[in-house]
């Protein structure tokens, strides 16, 4: 799985940003990056797509890319996948 680095930006511009993203926005745009990456979807595609499913602007999307744990994430929102099938099952 592809991520995407934004360059020129660092880490350290985002951190106050990225402590006031609640967890299920972090859990949302995880989901569009792993739907993404499995359809092989373009970065400006994914861009978007998580700014208009999730409801979030530009830097909250360059924050997620640039300091979150995205393998931690998709564990995550596999997990409430797996829990969503068995349920209604």
């Amino acid at each position: 799985m592809g991520h995407v680095i934004i360059i020129g930006i660092g880490k350290l511009n985002y951190h106050h940003h990225l402590n006031k993203m609640q967890h299920i926005t972090k859990l949302k745009l995880a989901a569009v990056h792993q739907f993404c990456d499995v359809e092989e979807k373009s970065t400006e595609y994914m861009y978007a797509l998580m700014q208009d499913t999730c409801k979030v602007d530009i830097d909250t999307v360059n924050s997620y890319m640039v300091n979150e744990n995205h393998e931690k994430l998709f564990r995550e929102v596999n997990q409430l996948v797996e829990l969503i099938i068995k349920i209604e099952n």
